[in-house]
């Protein structure tokens, strides 16, 4: 009866799960997109937390680099865990909406007090600045870091088609990371405070997984090709 019904709709059970797995996919390549735009986002916005105590100098924009590859490279790989074991958008979505609030709401009220305290116990120390960046940005940078395995673990239903997944994947969240570095660069850093970028950046990432989950919603449980 449920076939028929289908059928009489115009729609066939074969073809309705194809368009249910190409939505999960496009919530997969948006969030993709969004969480690099807003981790690169956060690293030129970060940069603006650290200046009143440590400068621009070198050893800045070293320690906001380096901490975020560290976090990246521990989100990619305890992601990759989480992502084999419980392979569920809505698991990648909560993680990433714990980022967005934590960009928008956390960074900007603890940033100033960490730097103060940090500059007053490692008075002209170079490492001062790598210390403030880890304690600040270690915890969304390495949130954010867990959506590639995720939405690669997602999208991935044969080795065969792996390749042109993985490479329209990573293609995405690049073209996010341009997005937001100028953006960020161009648009709300010389515009608008510290703290409304933030609030910006976590925004959007939130409201892309809110998304994502709408679409999602209808997509097979575990995967979406």
């Amino acid at each position: 009866m449920a076939q028929d019904g289908a059928a009489a709709a115009g729609v066939l059970p074969g073809e309705r799960r194809e368009q249910a797995m190409r939505r999960g996919a496009r919530a997969l390549y948006l969030t993709a997109f969004a969480s690099g735009a807003v981790l690169m986002g956060l690293q030129i916005a970060g940069s603006r937390i650290l200046a009143p105590r440590f400068g621009t100098a070198i050893y800045v924009w070293g320690s906001l680099i380096g901490l975020t590859l560290v976090a990246m490279a521990l989100g990619y790989w305890l992601g990759g865990k989480l992502a084999d074991k419980k392979p569920r958008y809505p698991v990648l979505a909560a993680i990433l909406i714990a980022a967005g609030l934590y960009v928008a709401l956390v960074i900007f009220p603890l940033g100033t007090p960490i730097c103060n305290a940090i500059a007053a116990a490692m008075p002209a120390s170079p490492y001062a600045p790598l210390l403030a960046a880890t304690a600040i940005f270690f915890v969304p940078c390495f949130l954010m870091a867990m959506t590639s395995p995720f939405t690669l673990r997602l999208l991935t239903t044969s080795l065969a088609g792996l390749g042109g997944v993985t490479g329209r994947l990573y293609a995405f969240s690049t073209f996010g990371s341009i997005f937001g570095t100028l953006v960020t660069t161009f648009a709300l850093i010389p515009n608008v405070r510290v703290s409304l970028s933030l609030g910006v950046l976590g925004l959007v990432l939130v409201v892309a997984c809110v998304a994502g989950l709408a679409m999602f919603k209808s997509a097979p449980d575990a995967q979406a090709a």
